[in-house]
């Protein structure tokens, strides 16, 4: 998949999120376009953080992530289900073998 096809679906998956109906927290760089988008109060956006602390707290029953193998091992590490969305290289590599 190229950036402008990520581009094009990267929207199409938030929204699925949002319509979905359950809490979640997005966690996003300075520069992410979309990090402003409202989220009905269903969603908490913050800035960077650390991920292992997030991943690890009990309240959090899931991982949506693009699949880079930081990402992988940190959910692995935390036990917990993925919903993935893997866009280059390695990526889709760990989301076959995972």
């Amino acid at each position: 998949m190229d950036w402008h096809e990520y581009l094009r679906l990267y929207p199409a998956a938030l929204k699925g999120l949002r319509a979905s109906g359950c809490l979640f927290l997005r966690i996003v760089c300075e520069y992410d376009w979309l990090a402003k988008e409202d989220f009905g109060g269903k969603g908490l956006v913050v800035p960077s953080c650390g991920q292992m602390n997030i991943l690890s707290h009990p309240s959090v029953g899931g991982f949506f992530t693009h699949f880079s193998w930081n990402s992988t091992t940190k959910g692995i590490s935390a036990d917990l289900p993925f919903l993935t969305f893997p866009i280059v290289v390695d990526q889709i590599c760990n989301n076959k073998m995972i």
